[in-house]
């Protein structure tokens, strides 16, 4: 997605976070060979067809390093906080 391009992925843990499915990517099953590789396949057809423009735009808007750096700052702040309440 960082460089631009849709991504196939399994859909588990936080990835339905990262990837919306038909925008950015598809989301298949879970262990599901035969879907990865149709979804491969048919990223490649689509891309041939139609391309895919908001993938770069979703990576730049919420996983650039500044966004992923104020996340973290927000999850230390909760933690201290609950610190100090507990302590």
């Amino acid at each position: 997605m960082a460089c631009g391009r849709p991504v196939v992925a399994y859909s588990s843990g936080g990835i339905p976070g990262i990837v919306v499915d038909e925008e950015t990517g598809l989301l298949v099953p879970t262990g599901d060979v035969h879907s990865l590789v149709e979804g491969v396949e048919y990223l490649i057809m689509k891309m041939k067809l139609t391309g895919w423009g908001r993938v770069r735009e979703r990576v730049e808007k919420y996983f650039c390093l500044e966004k992923m750096c104020e996340g973290y700052m927000d999850i230390i702040e909760k933690i201290a906080e609950c610190l100090r309440v507990i302590g």
